[in-house]
């Protein structure tokens, strides 16, 4: 079975629509994919309507998390929650897309103060997201003939830490997101932890998890394999996926399922949640 479980679309921070990310899947022979947006859960609520016995749609976020000790990102990945929009969870990202949207929509007004911009072009992408994104700035920044890629030396410039144009968001703890996630009744996997430099505090919280991603871009073969055997002393669920963003991922090329979880995951992860 081939399983993408991490994959976005432009409910967030991706370039493709459920639908077309789903038809991709089909395309290149993924039994399951896991709609997993930034901290929204719009793509989540499609996911059961999608599925077909040939391609297993798993609804699911990524919920952007703060670790307060060692003061850097920490991204939760949630699998198969409850979708009732009153949960802590719901509330909890209503709050950070906000968050998020607001930060952008300054960064954006900002930027188009200074270089030759349309900002419409920037809020057409995000239309449909739950926020404007930095990749949807250097979207119009690529149609100002600005640049010649989302990822770059120039986004490099405008978002660095100390930029004038760069403002931060404020995130729950970790802490906060894994009780939020537990509440609604989803699975929670500590995501990348590679890419945020989250190992010690995957020490910590490792009874809190159900699962770890070990299987993603940003970790070498051999970080994965650690990852995988380092879970399974634990119990701990083993996910893997590719974090595709279509035009907008950071890594080129990263095509959907460029990285698969292993096999049994996704009957895994449906197993878990019968068991809540």
């Amino acid at each position: 079975m081939r399983a993408d479980l991490h994959c976005h679309t432009y409910h967030s921070d991706g370039s493709f629509s459920v639908q077309e990310l789903v038809a991709a899947a089909r395309a290149v022979g993924l039994s399951t994919v896991a709609l997993t947006d930034h901290d929204n859960m719009a793509s989540a609520k499609q996911a059961e309507h999608l599925s077909t016995p040939d391609c297993r749609v798993v609804g699911g976020l990524e919920l952007s998390t703060w670790d307060t000790r060692r003061q850097r990102n920490v991204h939760l990945l949630c699998y198969l929650p409850d979708l009732d929009g009153s949960t802590a969870l719901a509330e909890l990202c209503r709050e950070i897309s906000d968050r998020r949207n607001t930060a952008g929509r300054q960064m954006l007004e900002r930027i188009a103060a200074d270089y030759p911009i349309d900002p419409d072009r920037a809020l057409f992408y995000a239309a449909h997201s739950s926020a404007l994104f930095k990749q949807h700035i250097m979207h119009a920044m690529m149609d100002a003939g600005l640049t010649d890629r989302i990822y770059g030396p120039l986004r490099r410039t405008l978002f660095a830490s100390g930029s004038p144009y760069r403002i931060g968001i404020t995130y729950p703890s970790v802490e906060e997101g894994l009780a939020a996630i537990k509440a609604a009744h989803g699975i929670a996997v500590l995501a990348h932890p590679y890419e945020y430099d989250s190992l010690e505090l995957m020490t910590e919280i490792a009874d809190l998890l159900d699962g770890i991603e070990a299987y993603h871009p940003s970790a070498s073969p051999k970080q994965r394999e650690e990852l995988a055997k380092w879970g399974r002393e634990r119990g701990l669920l083993i996910t893997g996926g590719s974090d595709f963003h279509g035009m907008y991922n950071s890594r080129v090329p990263n095509p959907l399922g460029a990285v698969l979880a292993p096999p049994q995951t996704a009957e895994k992860l449906f197993q878990i949640k019968a068991g809540f």
